[in-house]
C-alpha cells in the first residue's frame, strides 16, 4: 500500500500535517523552472524537493541530503533524529530512491540561486498564511510562540517585495536653510578623533546643525511656548498610513496655488476618506528645486518669495472634519507664500502646531509614491528638549 510521502509510517502527527498544507499550496510558480511546463495539480510535489527540504529543516531540524538523480539533478530528502522523510518523493510514482548513498545539501549553495531563494520564501510565505500553518511543537520543531514572531518576520518579507520610496533630502555642509539661522550653524562631519591616534584606531565626528535643518520634523513647542518638544513623542508617532494630495497640475499653472478643502474632498471622492491617523502630504514637486535656495524660496526679481503650500481651510478640513495625526510638504513653509502674506505670520504652521500636531516639512520624491494605501515611517534622534530635528522619512507602497 502506498503512503504519501517516503517515511510516512515515521513520521510524527504535526510532519503529517505539515505534507497536507504543502500539498495544497505547492504550484507552479514554486516549481523548479525548467521543470515547470511539466507541473501538474495531479503531481503537487514536483520540481519542490530542495524548497520543500530546507522548510522542514526550518521546523523540525535535522539535515538535508541529497541524492543524485541520472540527469545529474540533486533530489534533495531530510534526515530527522535517523528517519528519512522525502516529502516530495511522490513526484517519482512506483520508484524508491537510494537513500543511502546521498551527500549533504547546505541552504547557502542551493539558495546562491536567487530564483530558488525566491520560490523557497514563497513557499514559507503561503504555509505562513494559512489559518493553522506554522503551530507545530516538539523537540526539533518550533513552537507556538516562535511562530508568531515568524509571522512578523513573513511579514517583512512581503513587505520587501513592494517599493520602498525615501522621501527625506540627503544633506551636507552646503545644504540650505532658512536665513534667520545665523551662519555657522551647520558643520557636519567635524573629525574631534581621528585615525592613527595611540589610545584606539577609529574615526568620531561631531555634527552641528540646526533642528530646521534640510527635510526635518516640528513639534508643537515649535511655534507655542510651552508646548510638548521632542521627548513627549514615542515610536508610535513614527507610523502612519499615507494620503498624498496630488496639486501639480494647479502649481505649474500657479505657483502661489494654496491648496484648498475642496481639492481633499476631491481627493476623497476618488480615493477613499483620509482614515484616523493619517499622515497627509501635499505634492507639488517643489522638492525638485532642491537644494537651490532661492529656487525653493521662489524668489523673485522684487526679492519676494513665491511657493505653494497650505491653505488653513485646508488643514482645518484634514484636522477637524478628519482625524489626521501629521501633514507634510516638499516646500520649506507650510503656509502657500500669499497665503503668508496676506496673514503676515505662518498661520497655518502656527494652527498645526497649537493643534498638538506634527508636521515634516522639505519633503521629496512623493511623486513616486501612490495616492493612497502607503505606509509612512519617520525616524529622528532621541533629543530631549528639540523644537525640530532633521527626520529620515521613507514610505512603502505599492
Amino acid at each position: 500500500m502506498s503512503t504519501p510521502f517516503y517515511g510516512w509510517e515515521n513520521a510524527s502527527t504535526e510532519l503529517k500535517a505539515l505534507y497536507t498544507q504543502l500539498a495544497g499550496i505547492w504550484a507552479a510558480d514554486t516549481c523548479a523552472p525548467r521543470m515547470r511546463d511539466q507541473w501538474t495539480p495531479d503531481n503537487p510535489s514536483f520540481g519542490q524537493c530542495s524548497i520543500t527540504a530546507f522548510l522542514v529543516q526550518d521546523l523540525f531540524g535535522g539535515r538535508v541530503y541529497g541524492v543524485l538523480l541520472e540527469d545529474g539533478s540533486i533530489h534533495c530528502f531530510n534526515v530527522i533524529d535517523g528517519n528519512v522523510f522525502d516529502l516530495t518523493s511522490a513526484q517519482f510514482p512506483g520508484r524508491i530512491l537510494d537513500y543511502k548513498a546521498s551527500a549533504e545539501q547546505f541552504r547557502e549553495v542551493h539558495f546562491a540561486k536567487q530564483e530558488k531563494h525566491e520560490r523557497y520564501e514563497l513557499l514559507k510565505r503561503r504555509l505562513f498564511a494559512l489559518p493553522d500553518g506554522m503551530s507545530y511543537n516538539g523537540e526539533n520543531g518550533m513552537h507556538k510562540e516562535e511562530s508568531k514572531m515568524y509571522k512578523l518576520w513573513n511579514m517583512l518579507d512581503e513587505m520587501k517585495q513592494l517599493k520602498w520610496v525615501e522621501l527625506s533630502h540627503s544633506m551636507n555642509n552646503d545644504s540650505p536653510y532658512w536665513a534667520g539661522i545665523p551662519e555657522g550653524s551647520v558643520e557636519l562631519a567635524k573629525t574631534v578623533f581621528d585615525w592613527g591616534n595611540p589610545m584606539l584606531e577609529c574615526l568620531i565626528q561631531t555634527f552641528k546643525f540646526p533642528g530646521q535643518f534640510g527635510t526635518h520634523i516640528d513639534f508643537p513647542g515649535h511655534f507655542i511656548k510651552g508646548e510638548a518638544l521632542s521627548e513627549k513623542f514615542g515610536v508610535q508617532d513614527g507610523v502612519y498610513p499615507l494620503c498624498v494630495i496630488d496639486i501639480t497640475d494647479k502649481v505649474a499653472a500657479d505657483c502661489h496655488y494654496a491648496v484648498t478643502a475642496q481639492d481633499i474632498k476631491d481627493y476623497e471622492a476618488k480615493y477613499g476618506q483620509i482614515p484616523d491617523g493619517a499622515f497627509v502630504a501635499l505634492r507639488t514637486d517643489w522638492y525638485k528645486n532642491w537644494p537651490d535656495m532661492n529656487a525653493l524660496s521662489g524668489i523673485a526679481e522684487d526679492g519676494s518669495e513665491n511657493f505653494p503650500g497650505w491653505s488653513l481651510d485646508a488643514l482645518k478640513y484634514i484636522y477637524e472634519e478628519r482625524n489626521a495625526a501629521a501633514n507634510g510638504h516638499e516646500a520649506l513653509d507650510t503656509d502657500a507664500s500669499v497665503e503668508a502674506a496676506k496673514a503676515e505670520d505662518l498661520a497655518c504652521e502656527r494652527y498645526v502646531l497649537e493643534k498638538g500636531k506634527l508636521q515634516v516639512e522639505v519633503m521629496c520624491n512623493l511623486d513616486q509614491v501612490a495616492p493612497a494605501g502607503a505606509i509612512l515611517f519617520a525616524a529622528w534622534p532621541r533629543f530631549e528638549g528639540a523644537t525640530g530635528l532633521p527626520v529620515r522619512c521613507w514610505a512603502i507602497t505599492e
